[in-house]
């Protein structure tokens, strides 16, 4: 064991605490619970989320959970046998197997950070720092790059919600209404190839797959690049689409001919979307990919909807996920660039309609796709050739994708090659779902949520909205569960 404790001694006070090889502790030899104490009393009062550095004998965070009893504490030490090695000490075992507590390493509290922190629910973050600790390890500029790390994911993410948590939820019960009125039969002929199509600026040159050989692959478009299908007169046996925003329905118009295509809705999709599908009378399943509430539907009613994974939002991500459940064992994708060569898009993507439409003298189509192209810092990769930090995490995204789901690929010249070993059995879904029920389930409890472990599943279900109330309409400061209350309020007025 390569723990930087040595041995257990006891203090002056008759608390047990770990002793370092030099002789040195981490906690006062003379009274650790009056020291835990007043580290305590300099904390903010309105803090609930702590994280601990420096467990040593558990003073610190035995003294947080008596001042602090509703909070959340992430307790670390420098390494796994530094962990092993407290659990000799009594106040150390009560503590892991607390439900507040979350005991790990520095390598782990990212991840930690990242798992349990909702800034909607808990508010600020605070670090209560063992001095003594940090002055041993040495790691406390670690610490807080670690922490820093971590808060920057979950400030993005919180962002997201906060930006679209009322827009999700309103697509999503009304994508609700709708299912209860389709049928969500399909047959697909997974002994084919796979080919799915992005809309990245290759695909003017690898589109001809499709026209070379029209029946030698089952074709899944992205939303993205469906309309460059259509122009191109092109079958396409699917579409997949994830987005949210009221924009993604300009892909979908006087698509009349494509009564024999499947049409793949996340539940999050933009409702006028769905609705143009439907009055085309197009063939439409729907799909869930991590939203609470989604997420919630389908538990509620297991085999009306399909789980698709799509990384941070990554609709090709979500279509190759899409072909790996049906049950393809060789997927070939074109498109997916993550990069920009003399163009952003394919020729033919609904963009060319929209700027075309925007366009006069000083506002040229080419302004604005270069407007779009340099909005953030290009990243050069050959001539003609660049790509950006938000592509390039897209691409990081996509493959490890692939590695987690055992795929064997290659990447020529922006063509992906994937295989699998093990082949999926195509999903069966039915339509069982009462969406007046689902609906009524929403009952608000008069009650102080005091814990995230007091959250039932219904509440948890619209955090992304309490994410965007507190962001957007928290003018008189209003607490987690005023707002929450105010959730279940807003179902019943507009969606029951």
């Amino acid at each position: 064991m390569n723990s930087i404790y040595s041995k257990i001694i006891t203090a002056k006070n008759n608390t047990p605490i770990p002793q370092l090889e030099d002789g040195r502790t981490v906690d006062s030899k003379y009274n650790p619970d009056a020291e835990a104490q007043k580290i305590i009393d300099s904390l903010n009062k309105n803090t609930s989320f702590f994280i601990q550095a420096g467990i040593g004998s558990g003073c610190i965070a035995e003294k947080l959970l008596e001042n602090y009893p509703d909070s959340k504490i992430i307790c670390i030490e420098n390494s796994q046998d530094d962990l092993d090695f407290l659990m000799q000490l009594e106040k150390v075992q009560k503590l892991k197997n607390r439900q507040e507590i979350i005991f790990c390493t520095i390598n782990q509290l990212a991840g930690s950070i990242v798992e349990n922190y909702i800034p909607s629910f808990y508010g600020n973050l605070e670090i209560v720092l063992n001095r003594a600790w940090g002055a041993v390890n040495n790691n406390t500029a670690q610490i807080n790059q670690k922490i820093n790390d971590a808060l920057a994911l979950v400030k993005a993410d919180f962002s997201v919600q906060a930006h679209f948590g009322k827009l999700w939820m309103s697509n999503i019960f009304n994508n609700l209404r709708i299912f209860t009125k389709t049928n969500p039969s399909f047959t697909i002929d997974n002994s084919k190839t796979a080919l799915i199509l992005a809309a990245g600026p290759s695909l003017d040159i690898t589109i001809k797959l499709i026209k070379e050989n029209p029946d030698k692959y089952f074709v899944v478009a992205t939303d993205t690049s469906f309309s460059i299908i259509r122009k191109n007169n092109l079958k396409c046996n699917a579409v997949v689409s994830i987005d949210a925003q009221n924009v993604s329905h300009n892909h979908f118009y006087n698509c009349k001919k494509y009564k024999d295509t499947l049409f793949v809705f996340d539940l999050c999709a933009d409702k006028s979307a769905v609705s143009m599908a439907v009055k085309q009378r197009m063939n439409i399943i729907f799909t869930h990919s991590g939203h609470p509430l989604s997420e919630l539907a389908a538990s509620l009613y297991p085999d009306n909807f399909i789980k698709l994974y799509n990384g941070s939002g990554t609709v090709t991500i979500a279509a190759v996920d899409f072909a790996i459940k049906c049950g393809f064992e060789n997927i070939i994708v074109c498109g997916a660039d993550f990069s920009y060569s003399k163009k952003p898009y394919a020729k033919g993507s609904y963009l060319d309609e929209l700027y075309a439409k925007e366009s006069f003298r000083i506002n040229s189509c080419e302004k604005q796709f270069a407007k779009l192209m340099f909005r953030t810092p290009l990243i050069p990769i050959k001539i003609n050739n660049s790509t950006t930090e938000i592509l390039q995490s897209y691409k990081q995204s996509f493959e490890h994708y692939l590695l987690e789901n055992n795929c064997n690929f290659t990447n020529e010249n922006n063509l992906y090659t994937i295989s699998l070993k093990n082949k999926n059995k195509a999903p069966v879904l039915k339509n069982t779902f009462n969406y007046k029920e689902f609906v009524s389930s929403f009952e608000y409890k008069e009650e102080t949520i005091r814990k995230i472990e007091d959250l039932s599943k219904f509440d948890i279900s619209l955090l992304p909205l309490n994410s965007w109330l507190k962001n957007f309409d928290n003018k008189n400061n209003k607490t987690f569960t005023e707002n929450l209350k105010f959730s279940y309020n807003y179902i019943k007025r507009y969606f029951l």
